[in-house]
């Protein structure tokens, strides 16, 4: 299909792969220079070593400190004077090599207090 000129999209959906997968495919394609007839000609164990296969990768530590936040987060949340920004700089004090997208502020309070 690719080789014929279809588009990405129109391959994905044919394919039932998402678009973002077929161009992984297409990308490795290209770069290996092989011809589709020398692709095709490859069992599945090759097929799978050539375009390899994605591997879910375990949750990052910063991930993990921040998910055990969450309940003590929520808890804050509750009393009275105590607000995501503040809830945000501790966390930061806490974990200074924590995730940086502040996920607890919702997006008129990233910019920060004003």
């Amino acid at each position: 299909m690719y080789s014929q000129g279809r588009s990405k999209l129109w391959i994905a959906e044919q394919t039932g792969v998402s678009r973002n997968t077929a161009k992984k495919y297409m990308t490795t394609f290209d770069a290996s220079g092989l011809t589709f007839e020398q692709i095709n000609s490859l069992n599945d164990k090759e097929l799978d070593d050539f375009f390899g296969t994605v591997k879910q990768q375990p949750p990052q530590d910063r991930l993990l400190n921040l998910q055990r936040c969450f309940p003590q987060i929520d808890k804050e949340l509750k009393r009275t004077g105590v607000t995501r920004h503040m809830l945000w700089e501790a966390y930061k004090k806490e974990f200074p090599e924590g995730l940086l997208i502040p996920v607890l502020l919702s997006s008129d309070q990233m910019e920060g207090p004003r």
